[in-house]
Parts: structure tokens; C-alpha cells; sequence
């Protein structure tokens, strides 16, 4: 398989077990389409490019897997907060399977793995209708990529 699609996949799997999130999807969806929330998109970024050959047949190459995300405030607490509890749900479950190093898990991988930069969030805009918007990029270095 496709090393950078493996990636991505696992991301959606890791974010589908988070406890308490609605959805993962790989399409943008605007808050009206979201079938619950939180509410997970994940995207594929160019990364750094190539960075450098290994031997003629392999190299490491760069991804930038991005997360985006809608919340809705709850009784319990208003969107912002949301937000903030989803982005450290989101970090720690990707940290701990990267760190789990169990078959199949980002740690098997052979990748570097950056622990999820918050690029963009919607700054209050939607909280006058309970939502918030954000944006998390995890950074990934493949490490001896080769084509199947």
C-alpha cells in the first residue's frame, strides 16, 4: 500500500476510537452536513517535499497530515472550551499510539512524527451560534519510502 494513504488511514482509525467524536471523514464539510459533533475532516498536506535519497531506490519524503475539526457548545460548556478538550483528545491519542509502537500503529511505521501544531482556528466567529472551527497539522517525515 501506499505509504502516505497507510498514514492517513490511521489517523482516521486512531480519530474514530477518540471517545465522545461524532464522525471522521476524509471531505470538507460545512457544519450543516456534520451528523453530530465534534466533527473530524482529515486532509493530506504537501509536507517538505522530497527530502533527501537513501539509496537509488528509496528516500524520505513528507507529509503534513491536517485535522480539522467542528465543535458545538454543550450545557456543561461553550464551544471555545469544546474545542480546546477535542484538540488535546485528538494530540493525545495520536501521541500514544505513535508511542505504542504496536503493529500497525504510527510507530510501526518508520516515520517522525510531530505532535499536532494548532495552524487555524475560527478566533470566536461562530460562537454567536455555539460553534468553533480549528485546524491541528501533524508534520510527518517518511523515513525509507520506496514505491510498492
Amino acid at each position: 500500500m501506499n505509504r502516505r494513504k497507510e498514514i492517513l488511514q490511521r489517523f482516521q482509525t486512531i480519530l474514530s476510537a477518540v471517545d465522545g467524536i461524532a464522525g471522521v471523514t476524509f471531505r470538507m464539510s460545512h457544519y450543516d452536513e456534520c451528523r453530530g459533533f465534534p466533527w473530524l475532516m482529515i486532509f493530506s498536506g504537501a509536507g517538505s517535499g522530497t527530502a533527501e535519497f537513501e539509496t537509488p531506490e528509496s528516500w524520505t519524503d513528507s507529509l503534513n497530515v491536517i485535522v480539522r475539526g467542528w465543535v458545538k457548545e454543550t450545557s456543561a460548556q461553550p464551544a471555545v472550551m469544546e474545542m480546546e478538550d477535542v484538540i488535546e483528545k485528538i494530540r493525545k491519542a495520536v501521541i500514544d499510539d505513535f508511542s505504542s509502537g504496536a503493529v500497525g500503529s504510527l510507530g510501526a511505521m518508520n516515520i517522525i512524527l510531530s505532535p499536532g501544531d494548532i495552524q487555524e482556528t475560527d478566533s470566536g466567529v461562530l460562537s454567536d451560534v455555539g460553534m468553533a472551527y480549528f485546524e491541528l497539522q501533524f508534520p510527518v517525515r517518511i523515513l525509507d519510502y520506496r514505491f510498492d
